[in-house]
């Protein structure tokens, strides 16, 4: 089953999905709609486990414990040692 959306885009961005469409032999609806689920599957991915995430946000309303963006800044330059 599939479902219909309108939208609206740029025009570089419907003329790259065009030339995809084109390179790919598909029609662009069909490009579009795998660049579409592709996209959103990787930002879901990227937002990890929601269980996890229930969890820290549990444990930091508990606790009030964070870790400062300078304090995380100062780490992540310790680990540049090249």
């Amino acid at each position: 089953m599939t479902e219909t959306l309108t939208v609206p885009l740029t025009p570089e961005a419907a003329k790259r999905l065009r030339e995809l469409a084109a390179e790919q032999g598909e029609t662009v609806e069909a490009v579009a709609g795998q660049v579409l689920e592709d996209a959103a599957a990787d930002m879901m991915g990227s937002m990890g486990d929601d269980e996890e995430l229930r969890r820290r946000i549990d444990e930091y309303r508990r606790t009030g414990e964070s870790v400062s963006a300078e304090d995380v800044h100062a780490w992540l330059s310790s680990l540049d040692r090249s």
